[in-house]
């Protein structure tokens, strides 16, 4: 027997509302770190449930892309932090 989704789980805490909520919450983050992706030099391969896989380095080489993605990494934290 199922029961409706009330809560989501954001590093392991239980977030309280509707699952319409949650979404909104969801893309609200998702949205603001691939937006620093980008910006970082970065490309979004997919997402998987509440994952970001991102590249750098391809198709075009980038001497400091090591650097722009632990930069991007960084970034996303204290956006994530904010909302």
């Amino acid at each position: 027997m199922g029961q409706p989704l009330r809560t989501g789980v954001v590093q392991g805490q239980p977030v309280p509302g509707t699952p319409e909520q949650i979404v909104e919450a969801l893309n609200k983050v998702l949205n603001a770190q691939t937006e620093l992706i980008h910006k970082n030099g970065g490309d979004v391969d997919k997402y998987v449930g509440d994952e970001i896989m991102a590249f750098w380095n391809a198709p075009i080489e980038q001497d400091n892309h090591a650097s722009l993605a632990a930069k991007s990494a960084l970034e996303m934290m204290e956006v994530l932090h904010s909302l």
